[in-house]
């Protein structure tokens, strides 16, 4: 009976250090308005190409723009040609800003672009009426280059909105 405690003891254990770690990690990783003190986001007209740049593993670039109804976003990244390097290039990822005395910016969707995947073209998401963000992070491995992130919005009725 005491082999049976001590797995569940050690059980319980590791479920709460993983609990603890994945909560640290999340709170780590969580954007709010005191993350742009360093570098404000742009506001971007949507279906104009912008150009960024990253240039060390701390730095990142943010875009805002808004929407008036709803309907579906397509972003595509590109980048110069890598292809010796599977490793990953840029993080990106889209927050909706929800308004109040301190911003809330809730994660819609996230993308990871490699190296050698000279564009990144990813599906379209449903999105409501609203302010968003898109934050631009290194990958794994950076290498230091400018990139170019294209986006295109279509006003729709039928869509599937914002995925959970």
């Amino acid at each position: 009976m005491n082999k049976y405690k001590f797995r569940l003891t050690s059980l319980v254990t590791l479920i709460a250090f993983m609990i603890t770690a994945v909560g640290t990690i999340a709170a780590t990783l969580a954007v709010s308005d005191s993350t742009f003190k360093k570098n404000t986001p742009t506001y971007i007209k949507l279906g104009t190409p912008v150009i960024g740049s990253i240039t060390s593993d701390t730095d990142y670039e943010a875009y805002m723009f808004e929407i008036e109804e709803d309907g579906t976003l397509n972003l595509c990244l590109e980048h110069d040609d890598y292809t010796d390097s599977a490793k990953s290039g840029w993080k990106t990822t889209l927050y909706k800003i929800i308004p109040g005395e301190e911003n809330e910016y809730k994660e819609i969707c996230y993308y990871e672009s490699f190296w050698n995947q000279v564009t990144s073209d990813w599906d379209a998401v449903g999105i409501t009426a609203g302010t968003y963000l898109i934050m631009v992070n290194p990958g794994i491995y950076l290498i230091e280059s400018d990139f170019t992130l294209t986006t295109s919005f279509e006003p729709t009725v039928v869509y599937e909105c914002e995925p959970n």
